[in-house]
């Protein structure tokens, strides 16, 4: 390949360092919150729980009261019932249960991004300064 036409294919490198940057970024907010999905799912057998009748009384159950809450007598409900009993902040409804899966995700998200960034500039780095060095080898 004659050299005008390898360098009419190449980016300045500042273009290519902010491009591979910018992917960096994105690779890594996309798998944080991947992560955060799948360490936060939405259970449809709580959201069952919530809009069946039968659970009603476990839905006016105190969140968090698990030794004080009797247990439910129908096996829809305990899905419910557990998740009621195990978090003193949780939803009584699919409306604000959505939210606080939401808000858990989010947390998750913030709470493991800077070190995702972190992890992903070192293997960055490795691969940018393993790329000049064999630049300049084969020099």
């Amino acid at each position: 390949m004659g050299s005008a036409l390898r360098r009419a294919f190449r980016f300045p490198t500042p273009r290519r360092w902010l491009a591979g940057i910018g992917l960096c970024v994105l690779l890594s907010s996309a798998a944080t919150w991947i992560g955060a999905i799948y360490d936060h799912p939405i259970s449809t057998a709580i959201v069952d729980g919530m809009n069946t009748a039968e659970c009603a009384a476990v839905g006016q159950l105190r969140a968090g009261s698990l030794l004080t809450s009797p247990i439910p007598e129908h096996d829809v409900c305990m899905p419910l019932f557990v998740y009621r009993a195990s978090y003193a902040d949780a939803a009584s409804n699919v409306t604000s249960y959505r939210a606080w899966i939401l808000e858990q995700r989010v947390a998750e998200f913030w709470r493991l991004i800077g070190y995702v960034l972190l992890l992903s500039a070192a293997i960055s780095a490795v691969v940018a300064v393993s790329m000049l060095i064999i630049r300049r080898l084969r020099r």
